[in-house]
């Protein structure tokens, strides 16, 4: 399947559908491209959106600066994903990525 970006922080899965029943959003591990998580990502049912956090200093955005701060990251992701339309939404990170989405699960929980 193919991705295409839909903001600098957010890859999507393309897939025609647009009725979808909840979104996933998975955190690829410290130092991976969203394409790490293709495999996984693709064996979800094409009724669920399907996002992968494209971090800076990784894939497409390998030319721009590192994040330090995981809580620098959680910010940047939080102005992201409530730009989104509403939808239940699931996380899965692994490793680093594990970190960044609990952290912004708390900051949407602060938010609300």
């Amino acid at each position: 399947m193919k991705y295409k970006n839909i903001s600098p922080w957010f890859s999507m899965r393309e897939q025609g559908n647009t009725d979808y029943k909840c979104r996933w959003i998975f955190f690829p591990f410290a130092g991976a491209a969203p394409s790490a998580l293709h495999a996984v990502a693709n064996r979800l049912s094409s009724d669920v959106q399907v996002l992968i956090v494209d971090l800076p200093g990784r894939g497409k955005r390998m030319k721009e600066p590192l994040f330090d701060n995981v809580h620098t990251i959680t910010e940047q992701l939080l102005n992201e994903f409530t730009a989104l339309p509403d939808l239940p939404t699931y996380f899965f990170g692994y490793s680093l990525g594990t970190l960044i989405a609990y952290e912004l699960a708390i900051a949407l929980k602060e938010k609300i």
